[in-house]
């Protein structure tokens, strides 16, 4: 050993490795190193040799002969990539150009197997497998592959038999390609890696998916624990949960590949058969993912006829394909699903396609209705089957047939079977609705403005009641339907076509909303209020203007009910048709039309009406709130109190006097005109200066002395006794006056009574007794304590009628003569009155002396 020391650095002494140059002054040279192995050959201990640096490595090293050193006793054959490897990770492979055998060799020098190199391994980690790939960072892809390649020939070629431990270890290296869609990648395979069924997609395969090229590499891989997965195993759980994410080339390439090889997978699965059942798979001609159930056979020309394309059938048509689809249940005929489908596909090709979708509308129609018993009639099963089955039977179709009527796949008209038919106001813009919103042909005019009317024909009657339609338009759309009729009619010509579609039509509403249930009769009434609906031959009205009753004929203003309709006189009764006109409803109509005349004369056929509806009020005048509207003889309608009848001819004759009043209409009878409240002309002229006289007119006023002397004066004369006594008193009493004369007359001439102010005057027009008393004028006005504006006095005279009966003065009012008058019930037989004559400009002055005119100053008559 001290000859080491001569020849070697001293400072290489107790190192583990250091660079070694033969050629280098100081360092040993190559045949010196061959004959120093060459005599360690022969020696009995290698130990004696592990002071210093001995063993030639390759790298032009010489390392300690010791286990820390790394040592390793590669081939002459090993891989280039792999000495390059675990020399990177901290091995030293012997030096073959120095050979060197010794029986203690491999105490200190690790074998060229795997256990070596795990050894080897776990020592250069310190036993922290977790390390492991820290030694591999510097590795390049080679390297990996090399050793790689040394561990399968190890195993499988050599057999050699590696322990739990170091196949753990190797679990650690990550000398492991994994499929990367960049550069390769490495893993170890300390998590779980899974292996492909041969010949799969790459695209297909993530980095959990280990790539394998040789039979050896997949058998080190599963000695290791990866798993090859099979090929339904792989589909089902990294093929099919990820078919949205490929590319649509590689999807049909994968999937049409899974129909061909179908039956094999089946074979090799049982359940692979029922995951792609209910795999959402199979795209359309749109790429849209469906289930083969979902989706119908191309080759069926009845499919073909009813759905879309695009949407309802398979993109792959081939024969293999096809097969393989029916046995996963594409569907080869329609059933209740497939309606559905086929409302969808019309709905969603309206839009895109308007033309086609009503094509396939119109189809399935026709269908529907050729094959109804199949869809809508309810095959009765056996009892056993009915307590099990019927009641989900009954709600899968009850939600089947929600989903045909709510979808809008019908084809409705776009324009009107008539002319005069009303409208919906989209319906021209909607090609396809739903069947919720339409009616067949047949109900078209009594729904056509609120509903949609189907463009073709329904027969069958199971299809009818499955879609409602056996059942009357609901009344409210009737209701509504009515009011557009008749307004329809208001603005437009009445043709002898459209007459007679009303005439037919508008009884048959009427007879369906007879039949409505109380439930829906308020929303009825609502359609209706205020609305003209009732048809009365000629027109639509609303209620307001017709009864069941009308005693005058007012139309166009009131109208009768049609004598047809009487029989449903419950319903109009109820939407508040009256039982008959009233007085009140008369009197309205001539306000009506007053307001529409607006102060001009009446044409010939209103004034008929009105002149008929005065002669009906004035039999019940009682009836009636306040003044009604009256024709006056310029034919101009006027409230009742601006207008006189003409009671007084010879009053009514001049043109100026006829312009200072508003006479009624001639044909009036005063008695009619006055139970109206016409005023009569008589009352009026009277009305302006006196009070109400006991005539019976009601108008007239009275003027002079009031109750106060009536009732003393009463009350005396009741005390009188039978005989003259009274007319005694009747002296005194003008004595007590100051008067000038007293006179006692008796007329025995009997008057007429065909121009009086009130028929009671009649009685006043017989045989009389006047006492009469001559007053100085002063008293006399003093005596009527009353103002009363005249042109001029020409007489006052008292007069007391002494006739048995009650009754007023005879002659009080005649032609150019006015007389205003008091009169005072003293007792059955004795009136006293008090006569102030005032005469017109016209009026005859004779035998009358006229008073100072500076003593009536004061005295304003």
């Amino acid at each position: 050993m001290s000859l080491l020391s001569l020849e070697l650095p001293a400072t290489w002494k107790g190192k583990t490795a250091v660079s070694w140059d033969s050629k280098e002054a100081g360092q040993p040279s190559i045949e010196w190193v061959t004959k120093l192995w060459g005599f360690v050959s022969t020696s009995q201990k290698l130990a004696v040799f592990d002071g210093w640096p001995l063993v030639p490595v390759v790298g032009s090293k010489l390392c300690r002969l010791h286990l820390s050193s790394h040592l390793i006793d590669s081939h002459r054959e090993i891989s280039p990539h792999l000495q390059e490897l675990l020399t990177k990770i901290g091995c030293h492979c012997l030096d073959h150009s120095f050979p060197w055998k010794h029986a203690q060799k491999h105490t200190f020098v690790h074998k060229f197997t795997i256990s070596g190199i795990a050894a080897i391994i776990t020592s250069l980690v310190a036993g922290d497998l977790k390390k492991v790939k820290t030694l591999f960072e510097n590795a390049n892809p080679d390297e990996r592959i090399a050793l790689r390649g040394f561990l399968t020939a190890q195993m499988f070629g050599n057999r050699e038999i590696v322990d739990p431990a170091g196949i753990e270890l190797l679990k650690m290296l990550p000398i492991f390609e994994v499929f990367s869609q960049q550069s390769m990648e490495f893993c170890d395979l300390s998590s779980e890696h899974l292996i492909a069924p041969p010949d799969t997609n790459p695209v297909l395969l993530t980095r959990r998916f280990l790539k394998v090229s040789a039979i050896e590499d997949l058998k080190l891989a599963q000695a290791l624990g990866a798993r090859q997965l099979s090929p339904s195993e792989f589909y089902r759980n990294h093929v099919f949960t990820n078919l949205q994410s490929l590319s649509v080339e590689v999807r049909d390439e994968v999937m049409q590949q899974v129909l061909r090889d179908m039956p094999s997978l089946i074979k090799g699965d049982a359940q692979f058969s029922t995951v792609v059942k209910n795999l959402a798979f199979v795209p359309d001609l749109t790429d849209s993912l469906h289930k083969a159930t979902d989706l119908f056979d191309p080759s069926v020309p009845e499919l073909c006829a009813l759905l879309d394309k695009n949407t309802n059938f398979p993109k792959y048509t081939n024969d293999s394909a096809l097969v393989a689809l029916r046995a996963l249940g594409l569907r080869t005929s329609i059933d209740h699903d497939g309606v559905l489908a086929s409302t969808r596909a019309v709905m969603g090709l309206s839009t895109k396609d308007p033309a086609h979708a009503r094509s396939l509308g119109s189809a399935l129609l026709r269908y529907l209705d050729q094959h109804s018993e199949r869809f809508f009639v309810h095959k009765k099963s056996s009892m056993l089957s009915r307590m099990f089955s019927d009641d989900k039977h009954e709600e899968k179709m009850e939600a089947w047939l929600l989903a045909l009527t709510n979808t809008p796949w019908m084809p409705t008209l776009q324009k009107p079977l008539a002319d005069a038919m009303p409208w919906k106001a989209d319906a021209e813009k909607v090609f396809l609705a739903s069947a919720n919103q339409v009616r067949p042909i047949n109900d078209a005019w009594y729904c056509s403005c609120s509903l949609f009317i189907l463009d073709g024909h329904v027969q069958s009657p199971d299809f009818q009641k499955a879609l409602g339609w056996e059942k009357p338009v609901p009344a409210a759309v009737i209701a509504a339907q009515l009011v557009e009729l008749a307004r329809l009619f208001e603005i437009g010509d009445s043709q002898a076509g459209f007459l007679e579609v009303i005439v037919t039509t508008v009884p048959k509403m009427y007879r369906i909303l007879h039949k409505v249930s109380p439930t829906e009769f308020p929303e009825v009434q609502k359609v209706l209020q205020g609305q003209n609906w009732i048809w009365v031959g000629g027109e639509f009205v609303s209620v307001d203007k017709v009864a069941f009753k009308c005693p005058v004929d007012t139309r166009p203003y009131l109208y009768p009910l049609p004598f047809e309709l009487i029989q449903l006189s419950d319903l109009f009764q109820k939407l508040g048709v009256r039982s008959a006109c009233t007085s009140l409803d008369y009197a309205e109509v001539l306000g009506t039309i007053a307001q529409k005349t607006k102060g001009a004369p009446l044409e010939a056929k209103v004034l008929d009406v009105v002149v008929s509806i005065i002669q009906f009020l004035s039999d019940n005048p009682s009836e009636l709130h306040g003044s009604i509207y009256i024709p006056n003889d310029k034919l101009i309608l006027t409230l009742a109190p601006h207008l006189v009848f003409d009671d007084a001819p010879w009053l009514s004759g001049s043109e100026a006097f006829r312009k200072q009043h508003q006479f009624v209409y001639p044909k009036i009878s005063n008695d009619v005109a006055e139970k109206l409240g016409v005023r009569s002309l008589r009352s009026f002229l009277i009305n302006a200066t006196s009070q109400s006289l006991s005539l019976g007119i009601q108008s007239a006023t009275a003027f002079g002395q009031t109750e106060s002397l009536t009732r003393r004066l009463r009350n005396i004369i009741s005390l009188y006794p039978e005989g003259p006594g009274v007319l005694y008193e009747m002296i005194q009493n003008a004595d007590d006056a100051k008067a000038t004369e007293v006179k006692i007359m008796f007329n025995t001439q009997d008057y007429g009574s065909s121009s009086l102010l009130s028929p009671k005057m009649a009685d006043w027009q017989g045989h009389k007794g006047f006492v009469v008393k001559s007053f100085n004028i002063r008293c006399a006005l003093e005596l009527c304590s009353r103002k009363v504006v005249a042109q001029e006095v020409v007489s006052l005279k008292i007069f007391i009628h002494t006739q048995n009966t009650s009754n007023p003065l005879h002659n009080p009012i005649h032609n150019k003569h006015k007389t205003q008058y008091n009169t005072h019930i003293l007792h059955p037989r004795i009136h006293i009155l008090h006569i102030l004559h005032i005469h017109a400009s016209t009026y005859p002055t004779r035998n009358v002396q006229q008073p100072p005119a500076k003593q009536l100053s004061k005295h304003q008559l």
